[in-house]
């Protein structure tokens, strides 16, 4: 591979343990905002998935693509509620970095609790408007 973004040359190749079974660290791409010295932000979200696919290695990896779901929104969030995950992103996929994307949280996430941290400013937000 000729070609690699900043995060590949420093991804952790250390091999661990958990319970009893040996576990690589691993991070999860979805998003690449710089390749070889572009800025690719103002490249549609499709075309900057693309790219990054053929970047990230075959698998076995400490980096696995995120593929991306397409047409089976509400059905991804229900999935994604019963997995009691925070929520889901939704994205434009013809749309620039940071256009038209919006968070979609679980109501039901068990992890908020307690975190105000976290959740403090989307309430305070909320209550602003």
């Amino acid at each position: 591979m000729a070609k690699s973004c900043a995060w590949m040359r420093m991804a952790a190749r250390n091999s661990t343990t958990c319970c009893g079974a040996a576990v690589r660290p691993c991070s999860t791409l979805s998003i690449c905002w710089w390749f070889d010295g572009e800025d690719l932000r103002p490249r549609p979200l499709i075309e900057r998935k693309r790219l990054l696919r053929s970047i990230v290695p075959a698998q076995p990896s400490v980096m696995l693509y995120a593929e991306h779901i397409e047409g089976y929104g509400v059905e991804f969030f229900r999935i994604a509620c019963e997995q009691d995950l925070e929520g889901i992103v939704a994205k434009a996929k013809h749309g620039a970095y940071a256009e038209k994307w919006f968070k979609i949280r679980n109501p039901g996430y068990s992890q908020c609790e307690g975190r105000v941290e976290l959740f403090a400013s989307r309430r305070q937000t909320a209550a602003a408007k």
